[in-house]
């Protein structure tokens, strides 16, 4: 460290630690030392307090600390998601899902999440089982495609249970895999990504309304194509599946923006078992 005249009273703390070069430097500020009772005295406090700290012992936090911490988080405003790059982030993890039968055929939403794949494949592939259910027949000569834009992928049907309308697939492809996210609750951000009427990659948002042991509601809105969908908190991971959305009849004549969105745990009750389902809310 070189000194400049004007630097000698502010160096105190450098040379308390041994941080000034030797030499005419440090003979330098030797002699600004003995003439400067004020740097000698800082010189003294640095050196004290640095020995302190080299014997200090690291203190267990007390237990309530953790707890105390997390309420006051959740009592602190939170900035917005940056919804630009959460919409970057979980995209990629997002397929179109088409079931072709021989009088035509149906889209919906998929997505990559991080559960183990079957024997031979890469990715494990979520979606509603109302998306995949004409074809879950293989003598019905009706089939399920995969593809992720303009890529076809390899897909295979695992596991399916029309009762709590969730599906398993696998594929051979390699996507990025969201991550469960924790239980859902009111009031919580909420992103939807799918591929209603066609439209890759749409993105919506809103935040959780209701929440039930097997699904909850919220105002992210959602449309034919939506379905099997991820919905994801504000750091990207998984908090339901996109299933339906209420729609105005005449008892009800006017709804907005309440949909359906089942909880990952569903795919535990008939489909997934083991440790996959311990991060399954």
């Amino acid at each position: 460290m070189k000194l400049l005249r004007h630097d000698l009273h502010s160096l105190t703390g450098a040379y308390a630690l041994d941080a000034i070069e030797g030499g005419a430097e440090r003979d330098r500020f030797n002699r600004h030392l003995s003439r400067c009772p004020s740097c000698a005295a800082e010189v003294r406090g640095f050196r004290e307090v640095a020995t302190t700290m080299a014997f200090a012992a690291a203190a267990e936090p007390p237990p309530e600390l953790r707890a105390q911490v997390l309420v006051a988080a959740a009592r602190t405003r939170q900035l917005p998601p940056d919804l630009v790059a959460l919409a970057t982030q979980v995209s990629p993890s997002v397929v179109l899902i088409t079931c072709t039968t021989a009088t035509g055929g149906d889209t919906g939403t998929g997505f990559a999440i991080a559960l183990p794949a079957a024997s031979g494949y890469v990715t494990t592939v979520i979606t509603a089982e109302h998306v995949i259910d004409a074809c879950t027949d293989p003598a019905s000569g009706a089939f399920i495609s995969l593809a992720r834009g303009s890529k076809t992928l390899q897909v295979h049907l695992r596991a399916y249970d029309p009762g709590e309308d969730v599906a398993v697939l696998d594929t051979t492809a390699t996507l990025p895999k969201l991550k469960p996210a924790a239980a859902p609750v009111v009031g919580e951000f909420l992103m939807a990504v799918g591929n209603p009427l066609g439209v890759s990659d749409n993105v919506t948002s809103g935040n959780v309304s209701q929440v039930y042991s097997t699904y909850f509601l919220d105002s992210a809105p959602i449309s034919n194509g939506s379905s099997g969908g991820p919905v994801v908190d504000r750091s990207g991971n998984v908090v339901g599946i996109v299933d339906a959305g209420a729609v105005a009849d005449a008892n009800s004549p006017v709804v907005q923006n309440l949909n359906v969105a089942l909880r990952l745990s569903r795919l535990c009750v008939n489909l997934l078992g083991g440790s996959s389902c311990s991060a399954l809310h």
